[in-house]
């Protein structure tokens, strides 16, 4: 009796251990080299990524020009680089979509409209699925990440506006109509500061089921959560 314990007590530490790294098993395998930019162009800084709605096609910002390490970040300035990509498996097609100095977010909305966030030019630009230009919306702040609801609800983080770099506003998140562009709701940094330089809000920003809003913010390493209370 005391053996066929110890034996059930090993084989259940056996399931444990197999569970265990079952649980944590990597399903997938690195696909590479996958993504080929037209003309040879080399790969640069990727900004962000989206997956358009057809479930095939994937927007990519690249940051223009990959060969000088001083311009992180301000590589899309003065070129002439295409900064967002369309890759699919069977090709890359790439779009100037207007001027760029820090393309920083890309979101695709569930009609297939595509926005790009230029944080330095204090603008989010709307595209079609051709590139072509739709609209700029100005009302947005320092725009560093964009996210959509079910509900045509635009969420966009501004994690610098500042008296320096952007004058007159706030950091924090901005909540609105996806559709027309109308800002509802300012979520305001607790701690940001009009005249302190910090670039510590929100770069990034999504929302749960249940309403609640969630901000990534890289600089002060805080996943900061929102907790909706009222409509």
């Amino acid at each position: 009796m005391r053996n066929a314990l110890k034996y059930l007590v090993i084989a259940w530490a056996l399931l444990a251990v197999c569970g265990s790294l079952n649980a944590f098993s990597n399903p997938y395998r690195t696909a590479g080299p996958w993504a080929k930019l037209p003309d040879g162009r080399e790969m640069g800084a990727v900004g962000d990524l989206a997956m358009d709605p057809d479930g095939q096609h994937l927007w990519v910002i690249i940051r223009c020009d990959a060969s000088d390490p001083d311009r992180f970040g301000y590589e899309c300035l003065d070129s002439d680089l295409d900064p967002v990509l369309k890759l699919a498996d069977w090709g890359t097609t790439g779009y100037a979509m207007g001027e760029f100095r820090q393309p920083h977010a890309i979101a695709i909305h569930k009609r297939g409209r595509i926005f790009v966030a230029d944080r330095q030019n204090n603008w989010i630009q709307i595209f079609d699925q051709e590139g072509a230009f739709i609209a700029q919306w100005t009302q947005f702040g320092r725009p560093s990440g964009i996210y959509f609801d079910a509900h045509d609800t635009i969420y966009v983080a501004d994690s610098e506006s500042d008296n320096v770099q952007n004058p007159g506003w706030k950091m924090g998140i901005r909540i609105g109509d996806a559709l027309s562009g109308w800002v509802r709701h300012f979520i305001r940094l607790p701690a940001g500061h009009p005249r302190i330089q910090s670039g510590n809000g929100a770069e990034f920003v999504a929302v749960d089921r249940e309403g609640n809003l969630y901000g990534g913010e890289p600089s002060t390493r805080k996943l900061q959560k929102y907790v909706r209370v009222h409509p």
